[in-house]
């Protein structure tokens, strides 16, 4: 499980593996892959942006993790985070959409190449996010680059524990006692009785 950090963590990851395969060919330098808003991208012709974050209904947990006998802790959160990956080459007009779509096919081929990311021992999922038309374009309507080739992924498992430690309060002494069945028992047959 993760910490605060675990969201930064998991972008730092991509931005590392987009560096690690699109440099030097078909990107030339580390500078221009960068994590950004579309719209604040400096000099980055490749983007990865976090646009959404949601919790993840398939892995939540209601279940207390025990520290150790005496203490525990909150129930972790799950979460999926959505990134969206855009190309935005600076490319002579003539060449610019060919330079953006060989871009963005070595980011579907990297990724597609790895599916699973270690972030510090735990392993979250990258699955490809596909939206309908209509659905990117209310996405891409918040940016003013909105002709920017774009393709989405969801991340998850994304698990952040709590730091929140509690204390088990624990049964120290059992009072057991018959009396009260023996009276309500004795009370009950009398009353038996009776209505014989």
């Amino acid at each position: 499980m993760g910490e605060y950090t675990i969201i930064s963590e998991v972008s730092q990851k991509l931005l590392e593996l987009m560096r690690e395969n699109l440099v030097p060919e078909p990107i030339k330098k580390f500078e221009d892959i960068g994590l950004c808003h579309p719209d604040e991208r400096g000099s980055a012709i490749l983007g990865i942006y976090l646009y959404d974050i949601e919790e993840n209904a398939e892995t939540k947990t209601m279940e207390r993790v025990f520290v150790d006998k005496e203490h525990y802790k909150n129930p972790p959160v799950s979460l999926n985070l959505y990134y969206m990956f855009f190309a935005h080459s600076q490319a002579e007009l003539i060449s610019k959409a060919v330079d953006e779509q060989r871009i963005m096919g070595k980011v579907i081929q990297v990724i597609n190449d790895n599916l699973r990311l270690d972030i510090n021992g735990e392993f979250v999922d990258i699955q490809p996010y596909f939206i309908t038309y209509d659905e990117k374009n209310k996405v891409m309507s918040n940016f003013e680059n909105k002709k920017d080739i774009a393709c989405f992924y969801k991340v998850s498992p994304v698990i952040i524990e709590s730091e929140k430690v509690r204390a088990v309060k624990r049964v120290k002494i059992a009072d057991i006692s018959i009396e009260h069945k023996r009276r309500w028992f004795y009370y009950n047959t009398i009353q038996i009785v009776k209505n014989i």
